[in-house]
């Protein structure tokens, strides 16, 4: 395929090494064969897979936690599965309470990390669900009747859009985008 935009990130290619294991999902039956999987390192990963197939009209695929319970959710025969799950990081504002998380972590990590801190934070009720796809979705939980929903303690997002641009939202910079990622959109709007 050519293209003016490179793959960056760990890239495996269908026939690579690796490729078996990438396929696996949490789900057993999910028997897909993607062109290419990117397991994106940074923002920067997730950009260049968008323009990539947007350039070589290849489907796409977001994936976090694996856990997607659709058989096409987050995998796609022939097309790209970006894989966030390497954007893991947990940094935590003790002084402000908050915490920024990168879109790869799954919630039980999180609430553990948190846990052992003193803190506590909305969650589903499957520690293997991946944050960026349940925060997307609303973020149901057994706490929500005491802290809220995911979604209502979100404050900010960074995404990727379809046209692979960076963008940042939150209640004062594209505002629609980001009410839209508090469980308006169904995580439609960007990786």
């Amino acid at each position: 395929m050519k293209s003016k935009t490179k793959l960056t990130g760990r890239v495996i290619f269908r026939g690579d090494p690796g490729y078996e294991a990438a396929r696996k999902n949490w789900d057993p039956h999910t028997d897909r064969f993607p062109k290419v999987f990117v397991f994106a390192q940074r923002t920067k990963d997730v950009s260049n897979a968008i323009r990539w197939a947007r350039e070589n009209n290849v489907p796409i695929r977001p994936r976090s936690g694996r856990h997607a319970l659709e058989v096409n959710l987050s995998q796609v025969n022939g097309g790209i599965v970006i894989d966030v799950s390497d954007l893991n990081s947990i940094k935590l504002d003790k002084k402000n309470g908050t915490v920024v998380v990168g879109t790869g972590n799954r919630v039980g990590r999180i609430a553990n990390t948190l846990a052992k801190q003193g803190f506590i934070a909305p969650f589903g009720d499957s520690p293997t669900v991946g944050i960026g796809g349940i925060t997307l979705g609303g973020g149901i939980g057994p706490l929500q009747r005491t802290i809220g929903l995911i979604s209502d303690n979100l404050l900010e997002v960074e995404m990727v859009d379809a046209k692979g641009k960076v963008l940042r939202a939150n209640k004062n910079h594209n505002a629609d985008l980001f009410w839209a990622s508090r469980g308006g959109g169904g995580g439609n709007f960007g990786v």
